[in-house]
């Protein structure tokens, strides 16, 4: 398992057991634990990459030596390419927090190494001893220049569907109409106007046929807030006339709604319509109106539809601009019209997922992977250095990051955190990845909005050269297409936290993408990839500032248990709290025996595992686990295997874990 967690979170602080192993606090190599300092901090962070103090505070674990545990005395040296630059000598002093800065300011993007040792004294018998030195902890100071990111472009797939602001997003109009033809059996649906574009901010309408209600709400980070409710028409003939409208205090006006004259009672259809002009939004059913409210003032200018607590049918859509303009058209009963993304086709009915939401004019069916790959050919030398600064946009919808880095296939980091103050870049250290010689950049990213990512390498040697790689033409790129098909959200009646599931087909993954250094063109071009599209003006995109906070680290853990519940079933328990993904080792058909109940013999080719992650064990016996959760998450994956050896892994973060807990495959 691979676990997703904070590097300051004390859930992170144990055995690393990934392929980066950072020198830092936790890994003391000049002495056991107990003869030198330990859980070395800089800033406050156990790994500080990319910090944005120049006098950055230290602290550390003093050890216990011989029955000598009062710090007398400290001294701190500084190095660079393993030569010590600076020294403080010994400082009589018992601090080992918040200790001030004792060197020349750090220079931007600069990589040093300090470390401590102290001398540890018996207050009783007056006996001091002497310390070894710290393992080593690198630190490097971010950068603010604007200039640093001249070199990155903002790179996504050129056949994905990159969805920004306002192009080719969502059908943007403040003003218009958008109607649905419903059938009388329809289970509730909410109709979304004056909404942001990913529908979890705006206005809200919910048709409820089978009470006969329309309720009026204001959708703030996904919830619902009713404002207004009214009564819908009666299947019995009524004259537009006979509605008698009312007032509330939340400035939604409702009628009285009867059918408008001349509905048949018996129609096996109901059309309604919200219409939005100015501060006003009108909502009615046929030719009546049910309800008017004012000042709509909303969160963005796009239109969408949601499902409630079933899947939703509907039979047709139309979104109409202030202009007349149509922006959006879906006659479910012909299949030659495409459908949106969020929508299936089933027996000549447009159908909602239970608990999806999605926008009209959204284009293509959701695929918002990006590949990102280059390869660059390092001069001879010693490496002293290598740093990766990158940043993306946007992990707001995920509410986690955009981007998984990868150097020669491994993992380098993943990134960028949300911040209020703009765009942030991640720095990682990646010098124990890179060698002299081609080495591979790749980056899986999803986004949902503004799908871009930026990365510079800054690689440093011995001899003082420093060569700088950002994202540029030179980079190729593909979409997820087959390997990482859309097939929905996490969300499972909740709006407010967006991420795909992550149905992988390792047969139609570009096997080498992010590993091989030596794909030629035409192998390039055979797995999908295409050059890289520019997907904004680096001139008018504000430079992104150094992350205030530590970035995610990726830990690899091995799993607490792994039992056998069964043919074809196993139950493995992560025996930690902590946001994990799964990472799944396959050697060959051995590694999953008994996969046929009648014991034929046959590859692994087209096998599919089903995976339920959740935080809680169900049934101990037969290892079931909750993976549809109280806060209305569904975790749960299919993974479609490939023949022979394969590595297959989230992308994203699945669950954190509570006390027993655990996934079934």
């Amino acid at each position: 398992m691979e676990s997703c967690a904070h590097p300051d979170h004390p859930a992170s602080t144990d055995a690393m057991a990934g392929p980066i192993r950072h020198a830092g606090p936790n890994h003391p190599g000049h002495g056991s634990p107990h003869s030198c300092p330990t859980h070395l901090m800089a800033a406050l962070h156990d790994h500080p990459i990319g910090i944005r103090q120049e006098r950055p505070h230290l602290w550390w674990e003093d050890p216990i030596l011989d029955g000598c545990g009062w710090q007398k005395a400290y001294e701190i040296r500084l190095a660079e390419n393993g030569q010590t630059v600076a020294s403080t000598g010994w400082v009589e002093s018992d601090s080992s927090t918040a200790v001030a800065w004792p060197f020349a300011p750090l220079a931007p993007l600069e990589h040093r190494t300090w470390q401590v040792r102290v001398q540890m004294t018996n207050e009783c018998t007056a006996i001091t001893r002497c310390s070894a030195w710290s393992a080593p902890q690198t630190i490097v100071r971010g950068s603010e220049s604007a200039d640093l990111w001249q070199k990155a472009l903002p790179l996504w797939s050129p056949s994905g569907t990159p969805i920004t602001a306002r192009h080719p997003g969502p059908a943007h109009s403040g003003d218009g109409r958008l109607t649905l033809t419903l059938p009388v059996s329809c289970p509730p649906v909410t109709l979304l106007a004056r909404a942001a574009d990913d529908g979890n901010d705006g206005y809200a309408w919910t048709i409820d046929l089978q009470a006969g209600t329309l309720t009026a709400s204001r959708k703030m980070n996904g919830v619902l807030t009713p404002l207004a409710k009214a009564a819908l028409p009666h299947t019995q003939s009524r004259t537009q006339s006979e509605a008698r409208p009312h007032s509330d205090e939340s400035g939604v006006e409702a009628h009285s709604a009867q059918r408008a004259s001349g509905t048949p009672s018996d129609a096996r259809t109901l059309t309604f319509w919200v219409d939005c002009h100015g501060s006003t939004a009108s909502v009615g059913v046929d030719g009546a109106v049910v309800l008017r409210q004012k000042d709509v003032q909303g969160a963005g200018d796009s239109w969408g539809v949601q499902a409630g607590g079933r899947e939703a049918r509907i039979c047709s859509a139309r979104l109409e601009g202030a202009d007349g303009r149509l922006l959006t058209d879906v006659d479910s009963a012909d299949s030659t019209r495409p459908l949106p993304w969020f929508a299936r086709r089933e027996s000549g009915m447009m159908v909602v997922p239970a608990g999806s939401a999605g926008m009209f004019g959204e284009p293509g069916a959701g695929d918002y992977w990006a590949l990102l790959r280059r390869v660059v050919d390092l001069p001879e030398g010693t490496i002293s250095s290598a740093l990766v600064f990158a940043s993306a946009a946007d992990p707001v919808g995920a509410r986690q990051y955009v981007y998984r880095l990868l150097v020669n296939g491994r993992q380098a980091g993943t990134g960028p955190a949300r911040d209020a103050r703009g765009p942030v870049y991640e720095t990682h250290d990646v010098t124990n990845l890179v060698h002299p010689g081609r080495t591979v950049l790749a980056a899986l990213c999803w986004a949902q909005a503004g799908g871009s990512f930026r990365a510079l390498m800054r690689v440093t040697y011995t001899d003082g050269r420093t060569l700088t790689f950002g994202t540029d033409g030179s980079w190729s790129a593909r979409s997820g297409g087959a390997w990482r098909p859309w097939t929905g959200d996490l969300n499972n009646g909740v709006h407010y936290y967006v991420a795909p599931r992550e149905d992988l087909d390792a047969r139609r993954e570009p096997v080498g993408w992010d590993s091989d250094p030596n794909w030629d063109a035409e192998a390039v071009r055979r797995a999908g990839f295409r050059p890289a599209k520019v997907v904004g003006d680096v001139d008018l995109i504000p430079a992104p500032h150094a992350d205030k906070s530590t970035p995610l680290s990726c830990v690899s853990r091995r799993p607490a248990v792994v039992r056998r519940i069964g043919s074809s079933r196993w139950l493995v328990d992560a025996g930690i709290e902590s946001a994990y993904a799964v990472c799944l080792h396959i050697d060959g058909i051995g590694d999953i025996d008994d996969i046929s109940d009648s014991g034929d013999a046959f590859g692994l080719e087209g096998v599919r595992l089903r995976l339920h992650m959740g935080e809680q064990v169900e049934n101990t016996d037969n290892g079931s686990v909750r993976f549809e959760t109280l806060s209305c998450m569904r975790f749960e994956d299919v993974w479609t295997l490939r023949e022979g050896a394969q590595t297959l892994r989230h992308w994203g973060c699945r669950k954190r874990d509570r006390g027993s807990s655990g996934s079934r495959v």
